[in-house]
């Protein structure tokens, strides 16, 4: 008898650990999608877009 009350307690535990681990996986994850919205929603310097124009175009092959 005492073996399956310390199972349940055991798999409470452990439904409790999955979804605090779940509930910090998607905060992690929506904290990191909303910096790289704000970061891509900031202008480049013109340094930087030189930098991606030299990274893109040579990758286009001329006809």
């Amino acid at each position: 008898m005492m073996v399956s009350e310390f199972t349940f307690s055991s798999n409470a535990f452990v439904v409790v650990g999955l979804c605090l681990a779940m509930f910090q996986t998607f905060w992690i994850m929506s904290v990191l999608a909303k910096n790289r919205r704000q970061r891509g929603a900031q202008p480049l310097s013109s340094r930087d877009f030189q930098k991606e124009l030299d990274r893109i175009l040579p990758t286009i092959d001329p006809p």
